[in-house]
């Protein structure tokens, strides 16, 4: 699955639920990523606004919620806290990207009061991102993080003290970042990569590469991880034990 997070529109996301592809921002179809028109998909809003795309996904995710439980279904229905933090970055996202730096800083900064999880408005995330307990994660402002990326408690995606420029990492698609683990500065994480608990990681992994250890370094000894389908990538499957 090649990456295209350089190629995103400044405040584009793809919403992926199982088997549809939601196309969230009328200029998303600019990346390299197939976009399916499904019957469930969120209709563009007549205002063509990002704040409407925005409100669009967060109702799909909502009624993908509902379809997974019965309860929400029959009774109510209440996000789950790690829905609740996208949701919260999404609107947060929009705001930054259309210069509406104030709004976006508020939305962030109750968010994290609520969460304790800090993800600054201008970080680029991909969908299908699973912050599995979440409590303790801080995304920097030049981040990008790749579709399908599973990211643990405790993470740091972060800068090495610049205070301005592209100072922060770039996480390929399908990749698991274990508890606690930091990843500083422009480095590249690749495609299905995996970070071991408590890692830090200064330089960049290469694709289906194992990395753990402070400074993190790639686990040797055994043969690069074969292509795998993206359902089959670490990011996907959150399987813990090294892979190449």
């Amino acid at each position: 699955m090649a990456a295209c997070v350089d190629k995103w529109p400044p405040a584009a996301y793809l919403c992926r639920l199982p088997e549809k592809f939601y196309c969230v921002l009328p200029d998303c179809t600019a990346t390299d990523r197939p976009v399916v028109t499904a019957s469930a998909a969120p209709a563009p809003a007549a205002s063509g606004s990002s704040g409407d795309y925005v409100w669009d996904v967060l109702r799909a995710e909502a009624q993908d919620d509902a379809d997974d439980e019965p309860l929400l279904r029959k009774f109510y229905h209440g996000p789950r806290p790690v829905a609740a933090v996208a949701g919260a970055h999404r609107a947060a996202h929009a705001l930054w990207s259309d210069n509406r730096r104030a709004p976006a800083l508020l939305l962030q900064s109750r968010a994290s009061e609520v969460f304790g999880v800090d993800i600054h408005p201008g970080a680029r995330i991909g969908c299908g991102i699973l912050l599995d307990h979440a409590t303790g994660v801080v995304i920097g402002e030049t981040a990008v993080v790749g579709y399908d990326v599973s990211i643990l408690h405790g993470v740091t995606l972060g800068g090495t003290g610049k205070e301005s420029g592209d100072r922060h990492p770039k996480v390929g698609d399908g990749v698991l970042i274990g508890a606690g683990a930091s990843v500083l500065g422009n480095v590249h994480i690749g495609d299905g990569a995996k970070i071991g608990a408590g890692a830090v990681v200064l330089r960049d992994v290469a694709d289906g590469t194992t990395a753990v250890g402070n400074p993190a370094k790639p686990i040797i000894g055994k043969k690069a991880a074969p292509q795998r389908r993206p359902e089959e990538l670490p990011g996907v499957t959150m399987e813990q034990r090294w892979s190449d």
